[in-house]
């Protein structure tokens, strides 16, 4: 859902900039800095369940890589992480229902 849709801001974002966009900053709910003040139509919600961070090996040129990170979601710790990159591939990297 939301990896996707920052995917679809992110194609819009580099037609209008021809770049894409690149935040230090983590989006989350506990940490209410949005993407929308940041230049991208984009907000976390203050019930959202994972932090969401947007990189980049070449600073937003060519490639960007969208990343979802829970916090602990049971009695492990491990965290749910997922990503998606400029060509719209959806991954989970770690993935709590395993463990």
């Amino acid at each position: 859902g939301i990896l996707k849709q920052l995917y679809t801001l992110q194609a819009a974002y580099r037609v209008q900039k021809d770049t894409y966009f690149i935040s230090n900053a983590a989006a989350s709910a506990s940490s209410p800095i949005s993407f929308v003040t940041l230049g991208m139509g984009f907000e976390v919600m203050v019930t959202a369940r994972y932090t969401y961070t947007l990189s980049s090996t070449d600073n937003g040129a060519s490639n960007f890589t969208a990343t979802a990170t829970s916090g602990v979601l049971d009695e492990d710790i491990t965290a749910d992480i997922w990503t998606i990159d400029q060509t719209g591939v959806l991954q989970v990297t770690s993935d709590d229902a395993s463990n």
